[in-house]
């Protein structure tokens, strides 16, 4: 819209204009978010209060397994598509963001579809639960579907579209489950296992396809000129460039499974060695606490852009008093959930159905857990600021290793307790890692050792 045509629209016209234009997007995404989040909440009660313990935790070991190997397929090209698209598009280099992107699409594709079948092909050659087996095989098509969804929000944050990036998957997703089970229920008066298990995959597959459709469409080339910049590209990108952007999209691979999906990472391991009944109470306690920490984590990103700005100003004071700020204020919410939980938890667990009530201590070992998360999530932030990205993938090993040894073996000895002790010494262990290396970092930086 031109400037003459906003000068001479109506007063309201204009202030509502105004108003709408001073709206930010972080604000209105994580609004989103927190919206979808409780959808996911409310269906979750809804399905603990309809199935059975034993299938809920099949429900939950099925959706982790596949969101996990998704993410795997991905190959961290989500996590690098900002770094490159927008580094292309500052060189006026379409040719090359061009390439990388089909790159990143072909890649997934490959992948993804070979995850699905090996997905498949396991279920066919191991001895699972005939409930289990069920739920991995109509749950398997969400590995392409959360992977493309992935790779689609990345290039739409890329893109400077933010709400074609998030809202998909944060809201429309849960979205989509809600209604779907809202439906099933006004059908049939009940929830059905085989039936939420479709809903949930069709869900997913449905908003794979919306959000991958309207990224290209809204893109701004037309599918022939998208088509021969492709070729060109393809004559023009080296073996060199290809093999950097797998290089880097390799590397990470453990930092986004072990920030963005503890705990699918957590429920698929644990399903292991824990009875399924047990994984539905580990499932909807971790999900309830890593739910209250959404605000610290939040808070986190907020900071992150002028903690970064301080950095790189080589201005230690004013690092110093954010970092310090940001850890006592997060600090202090997690705090307070983890006081609530320890007083109301049973309140809370009791919404999902009498057979959750005693997960109250789980629910307190996970509140503890986001506390001791909050030093190593601002250090990996720091870390990769400064680029020290092979830091990150050489201490995430040994972390990760050491963290599910723990969840094994305390969990043959402590049942699902004993899964969130293993978890929990993981984190204590990743914020000591990482935080050590912060400081010791920041101490060389300080005496001017590069």
């Amino acid at each position: 819209m031109s400037d003459a045509s906003v000068a001479t629209a109506p007063p309201f016209s204009r202030s509502v204009r105004a108003l709408t234009s001073r709206l930010r997007a972080p604000a209105v995404i994580t609004v989103a978010r927190i919206a979808g989040a409780g959808l996911a909440l409310v269906v979750q009660i809804l399905l603990a209060r309809s199935i059975p313990q034993a299938l809920l935790g099949h429900y939950f070991t099925a959706i982790s397994l596949a969101t996990v190997i998704a993410m795997v397929t991905a190959m961290g090209y989500p996590g690098i598509t900002v770094r490159f698209v927008s580094r292309y598009n500052a060189k006026a280099r379409p040719r090359w963001r061009q390439s990388f992107l089909r790159l990143a699409r072909r890649d997934t594709a490959i992948l993804a579809l070979f995850g699905m079948a090996a997905l498949l092909c396991a279920i066919r050659i191991m001895p699972l639960h005939p409930d289990l087996r069920t739920a991995l095989m109509l749950t398997a098509p969400l590995v392409p579907a959360i992977a493309f969804m992935r790779i689609a929000g990345a290039r739409a944050i890329a893109e400077k579209r933010p709400y074609l990036g998030f809202l998909p998957d944060t809201f429309g997703r849960p979205f989509l489950l809600f209604a779907g089970v809202l439906i099933l229920l006004s059908w049939q008066n009940h929830i059905g296992f085989e039936a939420v298990l479709l809903i949930t995959t069709i869900s997913a597959c449905l908003m794979a396809i919306v959000q991958s459709l309207l990224v290209v469409q809204m893109s701004g080339l037309r599918p022939q000129s998208v088509e021969r910049c492709e070729e060109d590209a393809t004559a023009e990108t080296s073996r060199r460039l290809t093999k950097r952007w797998r290089h880097a999209g390799l590397g990470l691979i453990l930092p986004t499974l072990f920030a963005g999906l503890l705990v699918d990472l957590m429920l698929a391991w644990s399903s292991i060695f824990l009875p399924a009944a047990e994984i539905a109470v580990l499932a909807i306690c971790a999900k309830v606490a890593f739910l209250a920490g959404f605000v610290s984590q939040v808070l986190l990103q907020t900071q992150m852009p002028d903690i970064a700005n301080a950095y790189f100003r080589n201005d230690a004071n004013r690092l110093l008093q954010r970092c310090a700020r940001t850890l006592v204020l997060s600090l202090a919410l997690s705090g307070l959930a983890l006081i609530f939980f320890s007083l109301a938890g049973s309140r809370v667990l009791a919404l999902f159905g009498d057979a959750y009530v005693d997960g109250q201590a789980l629910l307190v070992v996970f509140s503890l857990m986001l506390i001791l998360r909050i030093p190593g999530m601002l250090a990996v932030q720091l870390l990769t600021v400064m680029g020290r990205h092979a830091a990150i993938n050489r201490g995430l090993p040994f972390v990760l290793f050491a963290g599910l040894a723990l969840m094994a073996v305390l969990s043959g000895s402590h049942g699902v307790l004993g899964a969130a002790y293993g978890a929990t010494a993981m984190i204590a262990l990743h914020s000591t890692v990482f935080s050590g290396l912060v400081l010791r970092l920041l101490r060389l930086r300080r005496l001017g050792v590069r």
